[in-house]
């Protein structure tokens, strides 16, 4: 069985329901999750190459794709049919930003939300895979699980071939740095540049220091919003040099 082709077609299924559609026609939002979904499993290929091995674990591709799983189940959508999961309490991508901030809900509750939709989505999965990538979603915000300076998870159960806490970094950083490569176009527009700088900032002392070089290696275009152009290259380069 061919795990991770099963796990996008039904990944695809899920942002193909009419709900759904309807909610990200004309949304900016919307949009710039559907990058961010593909930027994440890209860039996890990317590092787990450049730091372990060609061959990218099965169930770190699928975490990468699954990481955000709850922003497809807007407020307003919550009760549907094909989630049967009773854990998805708080919809994380609707509340105020002052909310979302708040550290238990971007970095538990979230999480815990899309590893639970996941799960409901892919019921059929071995259960060691769904395991393995669960932990994976869950962690996808804060990286590898530590205690007393060692890590608290080794091999993966699915395949016993790859550290889950290695993982664990690589998708935490590939989501951080979707931040540059696709989601800052969106951030600079309305948003005045003092705080640009400062979220730009934040979100470049979170990387490692080769995902920091990553970062200042891209190349970044300019934005037009309400009839000015923004220099997001100018921005990212006044913040992090």
């Amino acid at each position: 069985m061919n795990w991770v082709d099963l796990a996008f077609q039904r990944f695809e299924q899920a942002v193909g329901r009419q709900e759904y559609l309807d909610y990200a026609e004309g949304n900016p939002y919307a949009e710039v999750d559907a990058q961010h979904f593909r930027d994440v499993g890209r860039l996890v290929v990317d590092l787990w190459g450049r730091k372990y091995d060609p061959a990218c674990p099965i169930a770190l591709v699928i975490a990468a794709r699954y990481h955000d799983f709850d922003r497809v189940f807007p407020l307003g959508h919550s009760v549907d049919l094909g989630i049967r999961t009773k854990r998805r309490m708080i919809d994380t991508k609707s509340l105020p930003d002052s909310g979302y901030s708040d550290n238990h809900i971007k970095t538990v509750v979230h999480p815990k939300n899309c590893a639970a939709i996941f799960r409901d989505y892919n019921p059929d999965f071995p259960q060691t895979l769904q395991r393995d990538v669960s932990f994976l979603i869950e962690r996808h915000e804060v990286g590898a699980e530590i205690e007393g300076g060692k890590f608290v998870r080794g091999m993966d159960e699915f395949t016993g071939r790859f550290c889950l806490n290695q993982a664990a970094d690589v998708l935490c950083e590939a989501d951080g740095l979707s931040f540059f490569s696709v989601n800052i176009y969106s951030y600079v527009k309305g948003r005045a540049p003092g705080r640009v700088r400062e979220k730009i900032r934040f979100s470049f002392s979170k990387l490692s220091a080769q995902g920091q070089d990553l970062a200042r290696g891209m190349e970044y275009h300019s934005v037009e919003h309400k009839g000015a152009i923004i220099d997001v290259d100018a921005l990212v380069r006044e913040a992090v040099g």
